[in-house]
């Protein structure tokens, strides 16, 4: 691809792009299905239609941390299993210390530096999104996406 008259900075973005439409629209498709098909058996019963909207935000900028995660391996390495398998096992190792922590007690600023902490750390559709599950997985977001840019611009192709 890149041996067309593209310049690395498209490419880039247009593939960044198009992994963020697909996230957006799966969020979205969820976010639909549950406020169509819920109410019948009322599954969400007492939730306001702004937590429910907050949560799919949430986990949406969650999600796009660790693609953004992969996606930068990617442009540093060129190879893509092995940027889709460690932003996996980031994001599980992620959620299994959270978890881990959260039943041990809180150990400090381990916990409070996950990702997943600042998703988990309240319920989102009785209290709502938190400021820190949203604004801070899209500021590393995009400290991720400059550093794919830099990485990919001096990233040799052979």
């Amino acid at each position: 691809m890149l041996a067309n008259p593209v310049t690395r900075s498209r490419v880039l973005l247009e593939r960044y792009l198009a992994s963020f439409g697909l996230l957006a629209g799966l969020v979205a498709v969820l976010a639909v299905a549950l406020l169509i098909l819920a109410p019948p058996f009322g599954a969400l019963e007492g939730v306001p239609t702004e937590n429910l909207v907050g949560a799919c935000v949430a986990v949406f900028a969650l999600g796009l941390l660790h693609g953004s995660l992969a996606f930068a391996i990617g442009a540093a390495l060129g190879r893509r299993g092995v940027a889709v398998a460690v932003a996996t096992a980031v994001a599980v190792a992620g959620y299994l210390v959270e978890t881990v922590l959260a039943a041990a007690g809180d150990l400090g600023i381990v916990r409070q530096l996950s990702p997943w902490h600042w998703y988990l750390e309240h319920n989102m559709l009785a209290e709502g999104a938190t400021l820190a599950a949203v604004a801070l997985p899209l500021a590393i977001t995009a400290v991720l996406l400059a550093a794919s840019w830099v990485m990919f611009q001096r990233r040799d192709l052979r």
